[in-house]
């Protein structure tokens, strides 16, 4: 059975920049919990360090898992709706789960019953039922894939295991041993010695750390935000100064927990040590979701009455004082605040009365952001808008959210869901059981029923995100909707996009002497009104569509789409127009010409990381390798681009190519037989995502990929024979009774194996040895 996955680097956990401090037993623990049991969640106050542990737990036994260990951040889901869609993300970076006509979180089971990893879900707390109802749904589909849940409370379902984590031990105050430091000082001597490399516990102040642990209780994220102050304060100035704040911050309300008062009071005297202009700051940047740059801050938190030079100033503040984390993506850096201090600061915003005018000005920056993109979408940084867009994607929604929950805000809504078009991970991901553009889009469009020029752009949207699920019908009602509403309020722009994707729709389904002409006239629109964007469009889909339709006229209209995307440096169009180009080269009898063409779209795409079109373009060169005489290749590239469909779906992509991919199956079939014909497609799949691009594009592939080249003599003969038995999809277990050996040895022999050649799963196994194989039989037929 050939797996439905595309094999990715084994997991995504993310880097620690700071050490790992204590916790022995409760790894002990933790390891040995999910050696027999499926679920299990950890649970604690907020701040007690759930999430470290178990990215920790998650690091130490990532060998336990073939298909990886994958890290989901739920800070920043507000509605269980998107959660199948966050965890689709987290494991494909953006790519779908195919649906199928499913529920999104059958469907998100389904596509996990043949993996076997750890899930690792991050901050439950406020999407219990959802979270619940996802991990009973995986875990009684999926046998191979164990859940390791964080969360202040339990699930709740049946065979959860519960780890409770509690803070960090504290020495007696009595008898503190200064070379075996009880975990609690050593966290906090680690973290001051970031800030003061010379900090060190002395007898001199040994009981002063001692005191100060013991008033925080612990508590990892309270040392933390504590440690920070000894840059200016020495341990007996900090434990005089928090003792008196401790006393004023701590509530007496009974319902609350002591240690849930403590991590308040320890963050509220965070709060009182910050200047009132970094006060206010902490209070407005809690409306970012997933962080913000330094652009959003000073836009957006202008608005609490700084001047937009002190912003970076304040920002710096909070950061030196553990309040705002600084992260590094790229050429930009961003600033988040831990889920705590992000509530703390959502609270005082809230009794600011300023929490409506913060979340506006919140709103507006990304709307604007937005319309920026699609403005400037076809131009040289057209990629980087892509890029950046998808940094912004729960900043996005929050603003989205924000406009649809009050409806005199909902036509803001609707402007960001229309310009949603031209950001392609968000509209391909899946959210609350269909592409996430399509479900904002729809939402806007029922709060927003007025005759508008935004309605009539809202309807076109809504048209192209059905299109691109091969949804013609809901397509074809949107644009006669769009049409009658353009009319009605002449809105020429509307009405020449439902003409496009009128035409498109005829195309697709290959009726060229309905589509054409009606993809022409719109493409004489847009060169009229200069809509650049446009008129790229209505060529791409004339050039794709007629290349698949052996209409003579696409190669010409492929090389005008091709100058035009050049002409604007568009990086992601172009390649795009290379792929159409490469059809029509193959139409035209020059497979040659085809191969080079499809290649160099291949190249730009593997730069874009965009699955999607990735698999486009392999399945192109499928047919042109075909075409070139090179069967067992081609069926190696067609493996990998059916592998690619079955993660992604893209049934309008598979709808347009039904022809001339089961053309191209059934002359490889033909030509190599049933068994060779199916140890290359297998062989295909199997392939790595940097192996696939590098067998593509025939090169030397990287050193990863060098090692799982034709290598027998590497392996023992027992190890042969148990990488043989992992190709065929058996477990340790199975293994070891199969050949008659203890679990052990069998867990032994996987190890070897996995360290002999340099793998990190069971799946590069997998595929090292169908490949071994068919080389193997391809020289036994020679």
């Amino acid at each position: 059975m050939v797996r439905r996955t595309w094999p990715r680097p084994a997991g995504n956990l993310p880097a620690t920049l700071t050490s790992f401090v204590g916790r022995r037993d409760e790894m002990s623990v933790a390891r040995r919990l999910l050696s027999t049991t499926r679920l299990l969640t950890l649970t604690g106050v907020g701040g007690v360090g759930k999430t470290r542990l178990a990215l920790q737990i998650a690091r130490n036994t990532h060998r336990s898992y073939p298909d990886g260990v994958w890290f989901v951040d739920l800070t920043t889901v507000e509605d269980g709706l998107f959660l199948p869609g966050t965890v689709a993300a987290a494991l494909g970076h953006g790519t779908m789960v195919p649906l199928d006509g499913k529920a999104p979180v059958e469907a998100m089971a389904e596509f996990l019953q043949d993996k076997e990893l750890l899930l690792v879900l991050d901050n439950c707390e406020h999407l219990l039922a959802s979270c619940a109802a996802l991990a009973h749904a995986v875990l009684s589909t999926a046998p191979g894939v164990r859940i390791l849940a964080t969360s202040r409370e339990s699930l709740g379902i049946t065979g959860e295991q519960l780890l409770t984590v509690s803070p960090l031990p504290v020495p007696d105050g009595t008898s503190a041993n200064l070379n075996l430091p009880e975990p609690a000082v050593e966290l906090l001597t680690e973290r001051a010695r970031l800030v003061a490399p010379s900090f060190a516990v002395t007898p001199k102040n040994k009981d002063s750390v001692v005191a100060l642990c013991r008033r925080l209780d612990g508590i990892p994220l309270a040392i933390e935000l504590a440690a920070v102050r000894l840059r200016v304060l020495s341990v007996e100035q900090m434990v005089e100064r928090l003792d008196d704040t401790f006393r004023l911050l701590t509530t007496d309300d009974p319902t609350v927990p002591a240690r849930l008062q403590t991590l308040r009071a320890a963050i509220g005297w965070s709060h009182q040590l910050c200047s009132p202009e970094e006060r206010r700051l902490w209070a407005w940047s809690s409306v970012f979701s997933g962080g913000f740059d330094l652009a959003a801050a000073e836009t957006v938190l202008a608005g609490a009455g700084i001047a937009c030079g002190d912003v970076v100033t304040l920002l710096g503040g909070l950061v030196d004082k553990s309040v705002l984390i600084c992260e590094n993506h790229g050429p930009r850096i961003r600033y988040r605040l831990l889920e705590p201090i992000r509530q703390y600061g959502q609270e005082l915003l809230a009794a600011s009365g300023e929490e409506k005018t913060a979340r506006r000005r919140h709103r507006d920056y990304y709307g604007h952001q937005v319309a920026a993109a699609e403005a400037n979408w076809l131009s040289p940084e057209q990629t980087e808008w892509t890029q950046r867009l998808s940094r912004e994607g729960p900043n996005l929604r929050a603003a989205l959210e924000f406009s649809l929950s009050d409806s005199g805000e909902a036509p803001a809504a609707l402007d960001i869901a229309g310009s949603l078009w031209c950001h392609r991970p968000m509209w391909n991901s899946v959210q609350a059981g269909v592409p996430e553009g399509r479900y904002w889009a729809a939402r806007a469009l029922a709060a927003c029923p007025g005759p508008t020029p935004a309605r009539a752009k809202g309807l076109w949207v809504a048209s192209w995100f059905a299109q691109s699920e091969g949804d013609w019908t809901a397509s074809g009602r949107l644009l006669e909707e769009c049409r009658t509403l353009a009319d009605r309020i002449h809105d020429d722009a509307a009405a020449t996009k439902a003409l496009q994707l009128s035409g498109f729709t005829a195309l697709a389904q290959q009726d060229y002497e309905r589509g054409k002409p009606l993809v022409r006239e719109a493409l004489t629109r847009y060169r009229a009104t200069g809509d650049v964007n446009g008129e790229w469009f209505a060529l791409y889909h004339l050039a794709f569509a007629t290349a698949l339709g052996d209409d003579p006229p696409a190669e010409a209209v492929a090389e005008e789409c091709l100058a035009l995307a050049r002409k604007h440096r568009a990086r992601w169009s172009e390649s795009c127009a290379l792929c159409a180009a490469a059809i029509c080269a193959l139409r035209a009898g020059d497979p040659r010409h085809a191969a080079k063409l499809a290649k160099d779209s291949l190249r730009i795409k593997r730069t874009l990381d965009d699955d999607l079109a990735i698999g486009q373009c392999l399945e192109v060169l499928a047919w042109i390798t075909q075409a070139e005489g090179h069967h067992a290749r081609a069926a190696q590239l067609l493996g990998a681009a059916e592998r690619i469909w079955h993660v992604i779906g893209g049934p309008r992509w598979r709808e347009q190519t039904k022809r001339p991919h089961d053309h191209c199956r059934a002359q490889l079939h033909d030509a190599l037989g049933d068994n060779g014909f199916d140890a290359a497609l297998r062989s295909g799949a199997q392939l790595a995502r940097h192996e696939v691009l590098a067998f593509a594009l025939q090169q030397k592939p990287s050193r990863e990929a060098a090692r799982s080249s034709d290598r027998p003599a590497v392996l023992t003969r027992r190890e042969h024979e148990i990488a043989g038995l992992i190709a065929e999809g058996m477990t340790n277990k199975g293994i070891a009774r199969k050949l008659v050996i203890a679990p052990r040895t069998a867990d032994s022999h996987v190890e070897n194996i996995l360290k002999k050649l340099g793998f990190t799963s069971r799946s590069q196994i997998a595929g090292w040895i169908t490949r071994h194989r068919s080389l193997t039989d391809e020289r036994t037929t020679k």
